[in-house]
């Protein structure tokens, strides 16, 4: 097959919506660069006015009679058939000249921002990239990417459907009249009108492709799993490394990898608790876990290093704890563009939801060992599911620099300032994560628990 053969046969493939959506990207760049091919997508929006034009000659009236081979094809065709015909020729002349008019003007603006809070940058066509996004502004195919914790955004659909990406995470929002999503990593929580069957919102995680006909969803994709949860409504979940699919209902959450293999399993959301208490190795998001056995051989290195033992004596006592729990340590905050950061998840598979009540205290255990404020925060979203806002407090650096830079608060809800235009206050809502920002990249932060209590 020639190249030209080929490149119809992949035109003729998109108009009829057969190809995948790595090859619908690339016929799509194809016609915006290339004029022979968009000539090519021509012939095919002229062939199919030549095929409602044969379905109107199908209805002239018997008195036509100089039109015997129309008159034949008509009266070969009942009725209903040639309505048909004239209704699909007319909507596929309406759908290839408008994806024509479309490529060749530039994309068509998508979604429109509803609201938006702290650092992110928007990547358009053509790779044009700003960090001046407003509410109102109307974007066409392109990337959204957040850049901190506290960062989020709410955009819409035409059709009023909603999508929030909150913390550290990116998305694609694709250029295609079909709503489409690729989600890089991070959380995504989105509030979905009914969709055509033929025509569901796709949302692409590096593991899964979920098909959405209106619903209301959160999915996240952290630590190389996508963990997906239904409120309303129901999802179909495919596993991209075996194809194998399952319908996620109502109160239920899935989680996939690149590595899973078996079934499916679903677990349901159970009864929400008030308290909670990180397991900081399982948990964390963003940071660095290290054992507390690690820890302590460093402490034994700089001791020696220092002259306050000899070396056979540092090797003595780290010899005699070995035998400490190795699920013991701490997190430690990564430099990212706005500050170091920690980032702890709060829901895990099999774990209840956690509610933020009245009397609910965050108490944090760590120490700082800079001289800089620090923000902890929180993440939240309504038990419906969709996104809620965060909330936060700050330390200054004189009130962590008592003790060593020692910290260990307990702080009620009260004291959490509002974040984004979600309600002064968190009470009511279900925690989803739980972060902390320090005021330079290179602070050395170090968080050894935190917990829920009342």
């Amino acid at each position: 097959m020639n190249e030209q053969h080929a490149t119809l046969e992949l035109l003729l493939r998109y108009v009829d919506g057969a190809l995948p959506p790595p090859e619908r990207l690339q016929v799509e760049e194809l016609l915006r660069k290339d004029a022979r091919a968009r000539e090519m997508f021509r012939d095919i929006a002229t062939q199919a006015v030549v095929i409602a034009d044969v379905a109107r000659m199908a209805e002239q009236t018997q008195t036509d009679r100089n039109r015997a081979g129309v008159r034949k094809l008509a009266g070969r065709m009942p009725t209903w058939q040639r309505v048909g015909l004239t209704v699909a020729a007319v909507l596929c002349v309406a759908i290839i000249l408008g994806q024509l008019l479309w490529l060749e003007q530039g994309q068509a603006e998508i979604v429109t921002i509803n609201d938006l809070s702290g650092p992110m940058v928007w990547i358009g066509d053509g790779g044009r990239v700003t960090e001046k996004l407003a509410v109102g502004k109307k974007l066409s195919g392109g990337t959204i990417e957040l850049l901190s914790a506290d960062s989020w955004i709410e955009f819409e659909f035409q059709d009023q459907s909603t999508v929030t990406l909150s913390g550290q995470s990116e998305v694609t929002i694709s250029g295609q009249l079909q709503k489409e999503l690729h989600l890089r990593h991070g959380c995504l929580s989105a509030s979905v009108a009914p969709q055509p069957v033929a025509h569901p919102l796709l949302v692409h995680t590096p593991f899964t492709e979920l098909q959405v006909l209106g619903t209301q969803f959160n999915v996240e994709t952290l630590s190389g799993v996508t963990r997906l949860v239904v409120n309303e409504g129901s999802v179909r979940l495919k596993r991209l490394s075996d194809g194998q699919e399952l319908e996620v209902p109502a109160r239920h959450e899935v989680t996939s990898s690149s590595e899973d293999l078996g079934g499916l399993p679903l677990t349901e959301r159970g009864t929400a608790v008030s308290v909670w208490t990180s397991d900081l190795k399982e948990d964390v998001v963003c940071g660095k876990w290290i054992p507390e056995l690690k820890v302590f051989a460093m402490q034994l290195k700089r001791a020696v290093a220092h002259g306050e033992m000899s070396e056979e004596e540092a090797t003595q006592e780290y010899k005699d704890a070995v035998t400490l729990d190795d699920e013991i340590g701490s997190v430690w905050a990564e430099a990212s563009p706005y500050g170091s950061l920690i980032v702890l998840a709060v829901a895990r598979p099999t774990e209840p939801p956690v509610l933020l009540g009245r009397n609910t205290k965050v108490r944090l255990t760590g120490r700082s060992f800079s001289r800089v404020s620090v923000k902890f925060g929180i993440t939240t979203q309504q038990t419906a599911g969709m996104f809620a806002g965060k909330y936060s407090f700050s330390l200054s650096a004189e009130e962590l620099a008592g003790n060593d830079g020692e910290f260990k608060v307990e702080v009620p809800l009260s004291a959490f300032r509002e974040e984004t235009n979600f309600g002064e206050s968190p009470v009511g809502k279900e925690l989803t994560d739980w972060w902390c920002v320090a005021g330079s990249t290179s602070a050395k932060v170090e968080i050894t628990g935190v917990e829920l209590i009342e």
